[in-house]
């Protein structure tokens, strides 16, 4: 006889605020509750981190769940060392739960493995419950993150009471691991920003006598929502090629929007207008972007007339947007630990003094400026490499009452600040977004600029797109890659985030 069909939902990661997080938890269990999902389990990682915005953000999407849940604490949702904010909304981490004619073993998932006291509360759990032929167990932390000894013992009390089932997480991919008398089943990443090797998804089971059949859904956003926030906005931005013929071949083969003129010190003027001149025949709108401000540590502008040159060039030719670099100065120089700035420092006075005349002139002139995170690709940190910094930045000149927006360049950020996450990103540049540049990085090699070759994996593109959505912000997507074929590979591969569903 058939059971009803259970989801299972795994690292959903929410974060402090509304986030794209929060909305592919709610479409999962919406969907759950379609495909006729009797109760969904929660498998572990809820929140990024354990704090209290994060659960009441969390609270917010199961207070309308279409569908009964049942939550497992996982490693990211401690609050330091304590598991006390899970235990006060969701109760004890460990328990067994009857629903539909399972037996369902919900394991404490904290940490991976299976110490004494889970030991002996799992086998009295098994004993005193027993028999039962549809027993599942559901823990956090998949079976090879076990200490070898503690597996070995959670595998003989799995066979001495008949259980056949395992599903597990944490890994944020999906896999089936047949370990002697019991099947594993690891479930992918809800979180968009954590998803690898394919779109956020989430299981559904059911068993049918000894045998629990599974299918995996996938969870995405309308392919509207995709055109409209990314491949209606993809343009090409050269670094040092553009002639005419290159920038006509690539739109004859791929739909573009964006053009990014490079201004860079040394530029032949003619070059630059021949550019744009192409660029608009083929259909394309004008971005610009500046030399970096060379500013001292003592305040001082070193490439004065070459800014004002630049400057007067993307007005004279009249570009809808300017991406401009911070400094690239230490950033212990401008700002402390927490990415505040040293206020009253000749670094800091200086620079905001010079972005103030810059800024002005160019919001003057009807053109959008949008400052770029332009992070080392040394090991040291430059300022603009994470977020807190640059939003510091525009916050002082908001103060003088100027308008900038921001530049994300997610290649740089991957280059160079190897921990960093696109939510932490979004979270803060997301809705001051005005230009975004596109391309790969390594941190190890220090190499940038590289084409878009995959959808899921270490740059997760899929969230990125994910969260233009989310924030309804539609700005040039430029592909910032190194030859036009690289640009072309890097459209093609995102165009199928919409291709591939």
């Amino acid at each position: 006889m058939a059971l009803p069909s259970f989801a299972v939902i795994a690292d959903a990661h929410i974060l402090d605020a509304p986030s794209i997080q929060c909305q592919h938890l709610e479409l999962a269990l919406a969907q759950a509750a379609a495909k006729g999902a009797e109760f969904a389990v929660l498998a572990g990682d809820l929140v990024r981190g354990g704090r209290r915005p994060a659960f009441e953000a969390l609270d917010s999407v199961l207070e309308r769940s279409p569908v009964e849940w049942f939550t497992i604490c996982g490693n990211r949702d401690l609050y330091g060392e304590s598991t006390q904010p899970y235990r006060s909304r969701f109760g004890h981490p460990q328990q067994v739960v009857f629903r539909g004619g399972y037996r369902l073993v919900l394991l404490d998932g904290h940490a991976p493995g299976l110490g004494p006291a889970q030991t002996r509360w799992l086998n009295a759990a098994l004993r005193d419950t027993s028999p039962h032929p549809h027993t599942i167990i559901f823990g956090h932390h998949y079976l090879s993150l076990f200490p070898e000894r503690e597996r070995d013992v959670f595998l003989s009390l799995c066979r001495r009471h008949g259980v056949r089932h395992y599903v597990s997480a944490h890994r944020h991919l999906n896999r089936r691991v047949q370990h002697p008398a019991l099947t594993e089943y690891v479930v992918g990443a809800i979180d968009p920003d954590k998803s690898v090797a394919g779109p956020p998804c989430f299981l559904l089971a059911h068993l049918s006598g000894h045998e629990l059949h599974t299918a995996i859904e996938h969870v995405t956003i309308a392919p509207e929502a995709v055109r409209r926030s990314l491949l209606e906005q993809l343009g090409a931005a050269p670094a040092r090629w553009g002639c005419a013929s290159q920038i006509r071949d690539l739109c004859s083969r791929t739909p573009l929007k964006w053009y990014q003129l490079r201004v860079f010190e040394g530029a032949e003027d003619i070059s630059l207008r021949a550019q744009a001149e192409v660029a608009r025949e083929c259909g394309m709108r004008i971005v610009g972007h500046l030399p970096t401000p060379a500013i001292a540590p003592d305040g001082t502008l070193g490439n004065s007339e070459t800014m004002a040159t630049a400057i007067g060039f993307c007005i004279a030719h009249a570009t809808e947007v300017v991406v401009l670099h911070p400094p690239k100065l230490d950033a212990a120089l401008l700002a402390d630990h927490h990415g505040r700035l040293r206020t009253g420092s000749a670094a800091v006075e200086g620079m905001v003094d010079h972005f103030t005349a810059m800024v002005t002139r160019l919001e003057a002139a009807g053109i959008t400026v949008a400052v770029e995170n332009n992070s080392s690709k040394t090991p040291t940190t430059r300022f603009g490499s994470l977020p807190a910094h640059i939003v510091a930045l525009n916050n002082l000149l908001a103060v003088r009452g100027l308008h900038p927006g921001f530049c994300f360049d997610i290649g740089h950020a991957k280059a160079s600040v190897a921990n960093a996450q696109i939510a932490e990103w979004m979270g803060a540049l997301g809705h001051s977004l005005a230009a975004l540049h596109l391309h790969t990085g390594n941190p190890h090699t220090r190499i940038t600029h590289s084409p878009i070759e995959e959808l899921y994996g270490r740059t997760q593109w899929y969230g990125l797109v994910a969260w233009l959505a989310l924030l309804q912000v539609e700005a040039p997507c430029l592909l910032e890659v190194r030859t036009p074929e690289d640009a072309l590979r890097s459209a093609r591969v995102l165009r199928r985030l919409v291709e591939e569903r």
